[in-house]
């Protein structure tokens, strides 16, 4: 629902959830700004820079969960963050969820 953007209909059935819907919410939503942020100030030159070196860098800068979206965004997959989340199922987004927020917590 978040991802389709169909969420308003669903929520007028099922007020009880919304709490918990707009949490989850607007964590899809900061994460998807986050990764924007980190793509746009990506510390190595992706026109130069060795797919080894690149890969060292994101294994060593980004929890593992979302270590995918910059291996997309290097090899032309996706366009931007908002379509690499929109490419995930929910089992994925939920597991990106949990450890973003444990690295928040630390």
């Amino acid at each position: 629902m978040i991802k389709s953007g169909e969420d308003s209909e669903v929520m007028a059935y099922f007020p009880d959830l919304k709490k918990k819907f707009d949490k989850f919410k607007s964590y899809y939503y900061e994460l998807q700004g986050h990764l924007e942020i980190f793509w746009e100030f990506f510390p190595l030159d992706i026109k130069t820079v060795s797919r080894k070196e690149f890969a060292l860098h994101v294994t060593h800068s980004y929890i593992h969960e979302i270590q995918g979206f910059f291996f997309a965004m290097l090899d032309g997959k996706v366009k931007n963050s908002k379509e690499w989340l929109l490419n995930l199922n929910n089992k994925t987004i939920l597991s990106i969820f949990k450890s973003w927020n444990n690295t928040k917590e630390q």
